[in-house]
């Protein structure tokens, strides 16, 4: 065997192989390395920041207070420490230590020379009746803020995937394109040995070689437009996926535009987008938002009440409590009967909007199946279209070896056969744009999963 035959075998066998690009592949790129993807990401880690803000309201803090004073007339010193817990029912948890000695400026505290240990609680008595309070309903709507954001970025993330796969069969859309302008032009350049036999014979005249350049400039053009347009839809496929057109061509070919396209059942389509399309179930957490601000504006129609219990421990003097009770009641109940109607009208609009999407979706689906039937009969038609086509273009080269047509009329044939195969393509382009639209109506769920 020769050197450079053996050389060219090493070289086939060390080159890996493209291998032919499928929707399957998508998933590979949508990382959180994709730009794309990133930001919708980014969006919700940002978010998770404030649910953790709002969780610091239930911190466990740590206080510290000394005063000293040497005035003319009075002393004083006050050492206080204190370890404060607040808990979600709106509670509060004190265990201090304090010592007071002299004259206090700000309160009338005084204690052994040993100092007092201290445990409270402060209990707002209304909050605690009701269920809920300031700061575990502001907890609690931010985690449901974080619930609604998380529905959101899932949608968008759908929509995007989809978004691919469509742009993924417009790219299969040119390249089928280019092929049928590739095979015309080559069609052309065979047909000009065949003229340039006939025109030596005598059988036809010398202009014809002029015809038939002609077509083959022209059907070039045509082919370099296609191969434009391929270019085009190559670049914005490769900038969805994140990577640059060189590194996709060297690993990936890109395959024939196939018919298969599954046509969903519209009522199964409808049950599957109200269970599962995010944008649907973001409405149900605005609704446990506004419940949580229905209970939490209950209290308003009534007194509020805060009770302060402390047990003390003076090291040198012994034990004692202290039990304070403030109340605020407002004679006029104009906030409460505000608010109230408020979240009430929030309550009915929310579910008017709900209402009114699942019309819209319904709406949309029942179009988009329709059109999808629509568009399998103009593929029917469009086949058996083609198959007539070709009949009367194999007629019409037929008629010309014989010297019975021109090639004029024989160009018309190739180019009307070449545009009904572009209409069903274009058909069967539809037909798959169709399918993802209705995925999209759908809230299909995407076949990856990201996770930062």
């Amino acid at each position: 065997m020769k050197p450079y035959i053996i050389l060219c075998i090493i070289f086939v066998t060390l080159v890996p192989a493209k291998v032919p690009f499928y929707p399957k592949h998508i998933s590979k790129y949508l990382t959180k390395e994709n730009p794309f993807v990133y930001d919708n990401l980014a969006k919700e880690q940002i978010d998770k920041q404030k649910v953790r803000f709002y969780e610091g309201n239930f911190d466990t803090k740590l206080s510290a207070k000394y005063d000293n004073k040497d005035y003319a007339l009075t002393q004083g010193e006050f050492l206080e420490f204190n370890v404060a817990k607040p808990i979600e029912n709106g509670m509060d948890f004190l265990l201090g230590y304090r010592k007071a000695t002299g004259v206090q400026e700000y309160n009338n505290i005084k204690t052994g020379n040993d100092g007092e240990i201290r445990m409270g609680v402060k209990i707002p008595v209304s909050s605690v009746i009701a269920g809920v309070n300031e700061r575990e309903l502001q907890l609690k709507t931010s985690r449901l803020e974080n619930k609604k954001l998380q529905l959101n970025t899932q949608n968008n993330l759908q929509k995007f995937y989809y978004k691919i796969v469509s742009e993924y069969y417009k790219l299969l859309y040119q390249k089928n394109l280019l092929s049928l302008e590739l095979n015309l032009l080559d069609t052309a350049k065979k047909r000009m040995k065949f003229v340039q036999k006939r025109v030596k014979n005598g059988l036809l005249p010398k202009v014809s070689f002029i015809e038939v350049n002609q077509q083959i400039l022209n059907r070039k053009q045509r082919f370099v437009h296609a191969k434009n347009a391929l270019e085009k839809n190559i670049e914005i496929f490769v900038m969805y996926l994140g990577i640059k057109k060189n590194t996709f061509e060297k690993v990936y070919t890109i395959p024939k535009l196939k018919k298969h396209v599954t046509l969903p059942s519209l009522s199964k389509a409808i049950k599957y987008a109200i269970r599962n399309r995010p944008d649907l179930l973001i409405y149900d957490y605005k609704l446990k938002q506004q419940e949580m601000q229905k209970g939490y504006v209950k209290q308003l129609n009534y007194p509020d009440v805060n009770v302060e219990l402390y047990g003390l421990h003076d090291i040198q003097h012994g034990n004692g409590y202290k039990v304070s009770v403030n109340m605020d009641f407002p004679l006029e109940r104009r906030k409460f009967e505000g608010k109230n109607e408020e979240v009430k009208m929030k309550i009915m609009q929310i579910e008017n909007q709900k209402e009114m999407k699942i019309s819209t979706i319904k709406s949309t689906l029942s179009y988009l199946i329709n059109s999808m039937k629509n568009l399998q009969t103009n593929l029917y038609n469009s086949q058996k279209e083609i198959n007539a086509a070709k009949k009367l273009e194999k007629a019409e080269l037929k008629k010309y070896t014989l010297g019975l047509s021109t090639l004029f009329l024989v160009n018309l044939r190739e180019i009307s056969t070449l545009e009904i195969r572009k209409k069903y393509l274009y058909y069967l382009l539809e037909l798959k744009l169709l399918s993802q639209a209705i995925k999209v109506e759908m809230g299909k769920k995407i076949p990856y999963h990201i996770q930062l």
